[in-house]
């Protein structure tokens, strides 16, 4: 508005009633457009917005001597793996809870129960397909997510690539819309005694 009232000074328009007319014109001007574009919004939200849910993951698993260590469903060499009946693929683990959590789908011990032989030992990648499946049955998918995985040891930096890379293979995802982070405990409580691993994950579905 400023700028129009430098303009009509440079035209010679001083007149107060004049101006005063003009802003009155410009703000009614200006409400009416912002009222049709609210009701525009409100009317029709089905045309302007997708249906989202955001889900909540956490997992931890101990180490232990004699156990492959698995994330993100790929191998990482390393003196100890993590416990669990399945291959406790700690970081998979996370992302199907977040994935079944967004849904109030409850989380993997219900579909997968550490109490059911069948998933002694089970490929925790193909676990996330059937949960995939699952959402998918009921219109929603992955649309990203984001993990961070807490762990004093190993150094996971040089596998974060590859995890993600695993993922997003077996999500059916652009690899930027997989996130994998690794941090420390800073030495404290069980994970940084180097005793185990945890994982927070976030998961983003669209419909």
């Amino acid at each position: 508005m400023q700028g129009f009232y430098f303009w009509a000074w440079r035209k010679g328009l001083r007149s107060k009633p004049f101006l005063q007319d003009r802003c009155k014109v410009s703000r009614t001007h200006v409400k009416n457009r912002f009222k049709n574009r609210f009701k525009i919004v409100v009317s029709k939200p089905n045309k302007l917005f997708m249906n989202i849910r955001i889900g909540n993951g956490y997992d931890l698993h101990r180490l232990v001597s004699d156990r492959r260590l698995i994330l993100g469903g790929v191998e990482i060499p390393y003196e100890k793996g993590l416990l669990g009946h399945s291959d406790a693929d700690v970081l998979t683990h996370a992302i199907m809870d977040a994935m079944l959590g967004a849904l109030a789908l409850g989380d993997i011990g219900h579909y997968f129960p550490p109490s059911d032989p069948q998933w002694a030992g089970a490929d925790s990648i193909m676990l996330l397909q059937q949960v995939q499946g699952l959402i998918g049955a009921q219109g929603w998918r992955v649309n990203n997510l984001d993990a961070m995985v807490i762990a004093e040891a190993p150094k996971l930096k040089p596998h974060i690539k590859a995890m993600r890379d695993r993922l997003s293979q077996a999500m059916n995802l652009s690899i930027d819309c997989v996130s994998v982070k690794a941090t420390t405990n800073e030495g404290m409580d069980a994970i940084g005694q180097k005793e185990a691993i945890a994982v927070h994950a976030v998961v983003l579905l669209v419909q």
